[in-house]
């Protein structure tokens, strides 16, 4: 194939006469490789592909909508980079089992709690407006079916309001100091989102889906063997040979090299690129897991009676009133690996906002 598309071997490209390409091969099957070690190296199937299909050596027909056209002035450039068709023929399964128990003004106090244990696997649903996204594999919509980016395997939420019984007449100064109190504390936790593995190739062009620069879809690296990787945040962690090296040294791994590609991802790496013939099913929203989160909002409110037509109440919200600092999510990158496994990517490690508090007030009249 290479031999008829490229022009043989004594062509320009084959034979290494044109500026910048490998000489001394014997085979334009030889040429191709030995010009794409780069594009090969990584599996970027669709850089290595319109390297030879952009360029005036190639013999058949155009290819890509980037193709240059021939015309009467020479050739020009193609008609677009990229052209991106969203549709709705993608699938998806969520099962789920949902406990709840609420409480209704018992003794004071009225709560409402709910736990949800669930699994939510599909193609990677997108809305219909979304713009520069593909498939994995358009051959077949299967390998791009894993674990929906919002899967979250456990998720609680608890609110309550109490208000104590005690002084609510607010006789006296007693009364007044100790009565009209009511306590409103929401918690929630969960377990997780998952976090993509990026390719070397930014995604797409391991299988030669579409242009990388523009287009980017699900696509996940590929493990070669267990990869340590912990739920939790290791402090002062550093990896070398450019490996977890940027941000603050914090890190879901307490060794990061030994889950980095340091080699761009090729099969000697812990994790490699998916290779097209070889992998199938890579997509889903990710083979890692975000670290858990949680959090704790409170509002308290002061009711103050001053006559039987004239009232007020004090209102203190306060948001992440345990000021507890979530970490970000990691970051798994092979074409950037000094943020692999580095919470915050590099940057911000905490993803929530610290303890906020607002104070109110209000008269009823």
């Amino acid at each position: 194939f290479f031999e008829g598309a490229l022009g043989g071997g004594n062509s320009s490209y084959c034979s290494g006469g044109a500026s910048g390409l490998v000489t001394g091969m014997t085979s334009c099957t030889a040429a191709f490789v030995a010009n794409n070690v780069g594009n090969m190296g990584i599996s970027d199937a669709y850089d290595a592909w319109g390297s030879v299909s952009n360029g005036s050596f190639f013999t058949f027909g155009r290819t890509l909508t980037s193709d240059p056209i021939s015309s009467a002035f020479g050739m020009m450039s193609g008609q677009t980079p990229s052209l991106a068709t969203t549709i709705s023929n993608g699938y998806g399964n969520y099962n789920a089992g949902f406990l709840q128990l609420t409480l209704t003004n018992w003794h004071g106090l009225t709560m409402k709690t709910n736990f949800t244990y669930s699994k939510a696997l599909g193609t990677g649903n997108v809305v219909q407006a979304t713009s520069s996204y593909a498939t994995v594999d358009p051959w077949n919509l299967h390998n791009q079916y894993g674990p929906q980016y919002y899967d979250e395997k456990y998720n609680f939420n608890l609110f309550f309001n109490y208000e104590p019984p005690y002084y609510s007449g607010q006789k006296g100064i007693i009364g007044h100091v100790l009565g009209g109190w009511s306590f409103s504390p929401l918690f929630v936790y969960g377990s997780g989102f998952p976090v993509e593995s990026n390719t070397a190739t930014g995604d797409t062009g391991s299988f030669g889906e579409s242009n990388t620069t523009y287009i980017s879809t699900y696509e996940n690296m590929v493990f070669n063997n267990s990869v340590p990787i912990s739920g939790s945040a290791h402090f002062n962690t550093y990896g070398t040979n450019g490996c977890g090296t940027s941000g603050p040294g914090v890190n879901v791994s307490s060794n990061p090299n030994a889950s980095c590609p340091a080699n761009g991802g090729i099969f000697g790496d812990p994790i490699r690129n998916p290779i097209l013939g070889l992998d199938g099913q890579i997509g889903g929203g990710g083979n890692f897991r975000g670290l858990p989160l949680w959090n704790l909002d409170l509002g308290v409110t002061k009711k103050i009676k001053v006559t039987e037509r004239f009232s007020g109440s004090l209102y203190f919200d306060f948001t992440n009133v345990l000021n507890h600092m979530q970490p970000a999510d990691p970051c798994f990158n092979a074409y950037d690996t000094s943020t692999w496994g580095v919470l915050g990517c590099g940057s911000n490690v905490q993803a929530n906002t610290p303890r906020r508090l607002q104070l109110g007030l209000s008269f009823d009249f």
